[in-house]
């Protein structure tokens, strides 16, 4: 439940920092329309075949079935994904798709488990599977993707008989292992130049990949130190040869939410309220002091700070760190700069 500060009839269950409204500050009855859970998101065929009647119906089917016996556990697990649906919709209302992925796996178990309960099994059920993978494909994927991966899936399921013969098994394992290396070798090399390649498929933008190149490109194992925006993963560089972390702004040292007991976070539409919330006296970028970040940031022997400006502002905005920086140049020599980005080699 964490973050989220939950209370029932008066009395606090688990005690967060945020309440619902803040989960639902940034959402609208838009965001849960079912036609767009279901048929944008790659998980239309199935649901409407195994999870929505494995949701209704699987209970009932299975108590009849089983003469009315059924243990806890059981009725736990069969009613699990109503639970989930329960969850993710009135008690922490997040609007991404991926957290309703424990409902639509357990909810294909139960469907299938029904199936089954019923003696409802063999060529029926697998041609089903089948047609719910490769109707998933068109939601996902468009054009040459599409194309290539119905005739991979395809030509994968008319040669599975023969490459399940025992000496074509292990030349065809042996021939797979082989070619990854190459494969590796081949996006070690194109991994940075392909990043500004796919930034219009990928939501992030050319000035956030330009960075991510220089930075791999003049690192070698260095201690990163990033702010700004929580999108660590491409300043680590290739082979994860880099540290990188957030250091804090005040004297808790490495910052965690949980340790600011009296934090409190809310906020509205408006992302620039969010940033201000975050700065507030009790909350965990509050109390900034430029002495104890500079502390922080050379007892971790950083090497380099990676400013990201605010995210979702409506102008460009900038974390204090980067004013602290910009105004201390005996300690920060400004390396690569473009409107969005700001890179700081650290003077220790």
């Amino acid at each position: 439940m964490y973050p989220l500060d939950f209370n029932l009839f008066g009395r606090t269950l688990f005690k967060g920092v945020m309440d619902m409204t803040t989960y639902r500050a940034h959402f609208n009855p838009e965001d849960y329309k079912i036609t767009k859970l279901l048929f944008h998101e790659g998980t239309g065929l199935q649901s409407l075949l195994f999870i929505f009647p494995a949701v209704f119906l699987v209970l009932p089917v299975v108590w009849l079935r089983k003469r009315r016996v059924l243990d806890y556990v059981r009725v736990l697990f069969l009613i699990f994904p109503v639970l989930i649906y329960l969850i993710y919709r009135f008690i922490i209302p997040l609007a991404n798709t991926r957290y309703l992925y424990p409902l639509f796996g357990c909810g294909i178990i139960c469907g299938i488990y029904a199936l089954k309960s019923l003696n409802f099994k063999g060529k029926p059920l697998y041609i089903a599977a089948v047609i719910c993978a490769l109707a998933s494909v068109p939601e996902l994927a468009k054009r040459t993707e599409l194309v290539l991966s119905v005739v991979i899936s395809v030509s994968f399921i008319f040669l599975l008989p023969v490459l399940l013969k025992k000496t074509i098994l292990i030349f065809s394992a042996a021939a797979f292992i082989i070619i990854l290396f190459p494969l590796e070798k081949f996006y070690l090399r194109n991994e940075y130049p392909r990043y500004l390649k796919m930034v219009k498929y990928s939501g992030f933008w050319p000035d956030a990949a330009r960075a991510w190149e220089w930075l791999n490109n003049n690192t070698q194992g260095d201690n990163i130190a990033y702010i700004g925006r929580p999108v660590p993963f491409p300043l680590y560089g290739t082979g994860f040869k880099n540290n990188v972390y957030y250091v804090s702004v005040n004297k808790t040292e490495p910052v965690r939410l949980h340790d600011f007991s009296n934090s409190r976070y809310g906020w509205g539409y408006d992302f620039m309220s969010l940033h201000e919330n975050l700065e507030a006296h009790q909350n965990y970028r509050g109390n900034g002091d430029y002495a104890t970040w500079l502390k922080n940031l050379i007892n971790k022997d950083t090497d380099y700070l990676f400013v990201y400006s605010l995210h979702q502002t409506k102008e460009i905005v900038f974390p204090v760190e980067d004013g602290w920086a910009v105004g201390h140049p005996e300690k920060f020599n400004s390396v690569f700069l473009n409107d969005t980005i700001h890179i700081y080699k650290v003077i220790r």
